[in-house]
């Protein structure tokens, strides 16, 4: 099983951005959770990333928004006649956030080695808004 490992931190905008990443091949993100808390550990965003069903976001006070499934096969030919010949399945449109909670969350979590990491997936999956104050050393720690 290839877990989610702690990959990168950067800062923007008063806010560490924790990168959490499994591959599926060597370069080949598989999934991904990108973590931003302010400076008192704070979620302020999350996104996921799952190779299997899409992307979605997580702000606090507004809950999941931007979920975008990638496209299926038909999708990639019907978009042109060129789109037939060399077709790449690509990130399409909204999808429901419903895809989110039953398919995106689930493959995420399959994922998870970590109580610190599972207590941030469980507590956006339940909550529109957050308090919880991570502990972003033992978050990274657990994850290394």
């Amino acid at each position: 099983m290839n877990y989610l490992r702690f990959s990168n931190e950067t800062k923007s905008n008063n806010l560490r951005i924790l990168d959490f990443v499994s591959f599926l091949k060597p370069d080949f993100v598989d999934k991904a959770v990108i973590i931003a808390v302010d400076d008192s550990g704070i979620i302020n965003h999350v996104r996921l990333h799952s190779n299997t069903f899409g992307i979605v976001s997580w702000i606090n006070g507004e809950g999941f928004v931007n979920c975008h499934r990638w496209e299926n096969e038909y999708d990639a030919r019907s978009i042109s006649n060129l789109s037939k010949h060399y077709t790449a399945l690509l990130i399409n449109g909204p999808a429901d956030i419903l895809l989110a909670k039953e398919n995106i969350l689930p493959d995420i979590i399959s994922s998870i080695n970590s109580e610190e990491l599972l207590s941030v997936i469980i507590e956006i999956e339940k909550n529109s808004s957050s308090f919880l104050k991570l502990n972003i050393e033992k978050l990274i720690a657990e994850n290394s």
